[in-house]
């Protein structure tokens, strides 16, 4: 049985992949804003503060940029005061978490996203909503940041957002 809410995510974001020919408007610029070093800009969204801190602790630790938020909405609005390279982001919060997702990829299409969820990563609602939502990867809780890093590195090549070699 699908998740909650994923039959609307899936409208809503196929609905936007249909619009792609639609001239590029103000709301779908490029949502890429490197950060004065040259590393990757990242957005944390998680309502468990430990894991929050945890996953922008590894993060600051390879030299990124990280913005923090504890739900959707404050995601939402720290996203569009600070755009990132990539979000990081709980897919099961007590009350935004799939809107959070479905407004930001509406207007920002390319944005990559890595959902976290306490869902095993392979189960088929995770499955479901990670296709519906077109993330770029799944980390099933618990994780070690070593994985976390791994998939970072990951979507990160794949974004042409290189980060700078080991000393």
């Amino acid at each position: 049985r699908a998740a909650p809410g994923l039959a609307r995510a899936r409208r809503e974001a196929s609905h936007d992949s249909r619009d792609n020919t639609a001239p590029a408007t103000e709301a779908r610029k490029s949502h890429r804003r490197h950060s004065a070093s040259g590393m990757a800009r990242f957005l944390v969204i998680d309502d468990d503060s430990t894991i929050r801190h945890l996953i922008a602790y590894a993060l600051e630790t390879a030299g990124h940029d990280v913005a923090q938020a504890g739900s959707g909405r404050e995601g939402t609005m720290l996203f569009k005061s600070k755009p990132a390279d990539v979000v990081i982001t709980d897919l099961i919060m007590p009350s935004d978490s799939l809107e959070t997702v479905i407004e930001l990829r509406n207007e920002y299409p390319a944005l990559p996203f890595i959902l976290v969820s306490g869902l095993a990563k392979d189960s088929p609602q995770t499955v479901d909503v990670a296709l519906a939502l077109q993330a770029r990867r799944t980390l099933a809780k618990p994780f070690n940041l070593a994985e976390l890093l791994v998939v970072v590195t990951e979507v990160l090549e794949e974004e042409k957002l290189h980060p700078p070699a080991p000393d």
